[in-house]
């Protein structure tokens, strides 16, 4: 077992590591996140999906503005099966979208 994977890890505002334990089985400790459990209902799924995407997007023109180029698509280290999975999530949103809308009616 790896330094990092003893301890939390995630950053402090004074810019070091967080030094506590992380829960069992999580890679975080309790004050860090490592008690959430994500969301729960469609709708918190479906918000989660939709400010991934538009995260990624704005990320996206941000580098883009700032004059990166990405030959190919994605930059070094990015997976490869992103676009899909963004892809995919969007169809989701817009079905999820189309089902409320059916069932208000």
């Amino acid at each position: 077992m790896g330094y990092e994977q003893l301890f939390c890890g995630a950053r402090t505002r004074s810019g070091g590591r967080c030094l506590r334990y992380p829960l069992e089985g999580k890679r975080r400790c309790k004050l860090h996140g490592g008690a959430s459990t994500g969301p729960r209902t469609p709708e918190g799924r479906d918000n989660s999906l939709s400010t991934l995407t538009n995260g990624h997007q704005q990320w996206y023109e941000r580098m883009k503005e700032r004059g990166y180029l990405f030959r190919g698509g994605w930059p070094k280290g990015m997976p490869r099966c992103l676009d899909r999975i963004i892809a995919k999530a969007r169809e989701l949103i817009a079905s999820r979208k189309h089902e409320r809308a059916a069932r208000k009616e």
